[in-house]
């Protein structure tokens, strides 16, 4: 098999003379771009927002960097989703990767307690697992759970660099109507590390195997939750766009919620019609 498309992003959040900095530099074979947030750190508002498109499939005159005032004054945590629906967005390229970044800073608040108001260790454990409940299997299981997020954490060391998370996305295939894809999906944070590799039968769509698995993850019971992947054997590829649908077949609540995002980016990465003839660096991936 040969290498058709790759993708992959990261997300750094730094701590930055008084402020946070959140950053996450997006790479495909068709484009480059990068978005940043400055964020104050007790209340997570955007100071200032900016983006850069480097390299475009529509060529070099869609490149640019600008700022995103409509972003200014917003809280970067769970609500801010509502606020992106106001922007007027270069690209959904541009939407996605703010999204992303403000992610990051709500997971860089295991790093940041005193200054988010929470007394303890302890105190952060309580809030999460009353706010997250049932949402993923990790918080549908408490009961079960053996070791808490804040004793997961306990051995890491933070300086200036607070969180990071890495998505590395890539479709294989032999070329000339080749009958089958090999996608291949990497996730790693500070926090967990997964695989998930899908066999696609083409054309068609139709997954004839997934296997997943955790490399590090904060209990045993998210590990268990990589066996769901069977949920998409022998579903059409090009028939599972939405998030929701993708989420189902993986467990739902009771799903890993880093296996239900990576499975979605990867299925993504693949367009609903796919020409191996055209799929090259100019092939308009978001």
């Amino acid at each position: 098999m040969e290498a058709i498309f790759n993708r992959q992003w990261t997300c750094v959040v730094k701590r930055l003379s008084g402020v946070l900095e959140a950053e996450t530099h997006y790479l495909d074979t068709a484009r480059e771009m990068s978005v940043r947030l400055t964020v104050e750190p007790r209340t997570f508002a955007i100071l200032k927002a900016t983006s850069e498109t480097c390299r475009s499939p529509e060529g070099r005159e869609r490149c640019r960097a600008r700022e995103i005032p409509e972003l200014a004054g917003v809280t970067a945590y769970f609500e801010a989703s509502k606020e992106l629906h106001r922007v007027r967005w270069e690209s959904e390229l541009e939407r996605l990767l703010i999204a992303e970044s403000i992610r990051g800073v709500i997971q860089a608040e295991t790093f940041l307690l005193p200054e988010r108001g929470f007394a303890s260790a302890k105190a952060y454990d309580e809030y999460w697992e009353q706010m997250y409940r049932n949402s993923c299997r990790y918080y549908s299981n408490l009961e079960r759970v053996r070791r808490r997020w804040m004793e997961h954490v306990a051995e890491q060391e933070r300086f200036g660099l607070l969180y990071a998370r890495h998505y590395a996305l890539s479709v294989y295939g032999a070329g000339g109507g080749s009958s089958r894809l090999l996608l291949t999906g990497a996730f790693g944070d500070s926090f967990h590390e997964l695989n998930l590799v899908l066999e696609v039968a083409w054309p068609g769509g139709s997954v004839v195997s997934a296997s997943a698995r955790m490399l590090r993850g904060p209990d045993e019971v998210c590990r268990e939750g990589m066996e769901l992947a069977s949920g998409l054997v022998s579903r059409q590829l090009t028939a599972l766009r939405g998030k929701k649908e993708v989420a189902a077949l993986l467990g739902g609540q009771n799903g890993c919620v880093h296996l239900i995002d990576l499975a979605y980016n990867l299925l993504q990465t693949v367009p609903p019609t796919l020409d191996f003839s055209r799929y090259n660096s100019a092939y308009p991936i978001v």
